[in-house]
């Protein structure tokens, strides 16, 4: 239900990205599809969202660097993000990582465009690795899935509920693919009709 559910939005996000290629994204699409009062409102509530989600997406390295290499860990000996030497080394990262890609974002669309797909290609080959692995070496049945007992109130609603959240999360993550339509060059310009070298010259009359 709830891979029905982003299916769903995704295809919004599609839609809305196909037809308006202008700057603004969320702001531009609710002003357009709304008014500018809930324009305003959805603009203002992406940009909290984007500095929450930029800077939990920067911390995040620190789960994952010093355990691919000890190197990554600058500050301190403890690569635990609870630990102080962690959560230091954690905003060091989060820096480093916010500043190239604000360089990326400064010198040119086209390096932004390679890393992106690079990025993606990289996501969908690891989704698939991962659903393999679960689907190999699980230990336990997909039957689990429905177990809620003494876990969660309101059985499978409740757990539903929760999954839910997981589709609110990931909406910045379609939104972000949607204002990549943003890079449109003056979308509004017809463009002009291509002329067939094999068509003969038009006479010319003078008045």
């Amino acid at each position: 239900m709830v891979l029905a559910g982003q299916l769903l939005v995704a295809a919004c996000f599609a839609e809305l990205a196909a037809r308006y290629p202008i700057s603004g994204a969320i702001y531009q699409w609710s002003s357009r599809l709304s008014n500018a009062t809930f324009g305003w409102f959805a603009g203002w509530i992406m940009v909290i969202g984007q500095i929450v989600v930029v800077a939990a997406a920067a911390l995040a390295l620190q789960m994952v660097l010093p355990a691919i290499w000890s190197g990554f860990q600058l500050v301190g000996g403890d690569p635990a993000p609870t630990s102080p030497d962690g959560a230091a080394n954690a905003a060091v990262l989060g820096v480093i990582l916010l500043v190239l890609t604000t360089l990326v974002n400064i010198l040119d669309n086209r390096v932004m465009s390679v890393i992106n797909r690079v990025g993606v290609t990289a996501e969908i080959i690891g989704a698939i690795l991962i659903v393999v692995l679960l689907l190999t070496h699980s230990n336990r049945t997909p039957s689990i899935t429905f177990h809620t007992t003494g876990s969660l109130e309101g059985g499978l609603l409740g757990a539903l509920l929760v999954g839910s959240f997981t589709a609110a999360y990931v909406m910045i993550g379609f939104d972000s693919a949607g204002e990549m339509s943003e890079e449109t060059h003056n979308p509004a310009a017809p463009r002009p009709a291509r002329s067939s070298p094999r068509s003969p010259p038009r006479a010319s009359s003078a008045a």
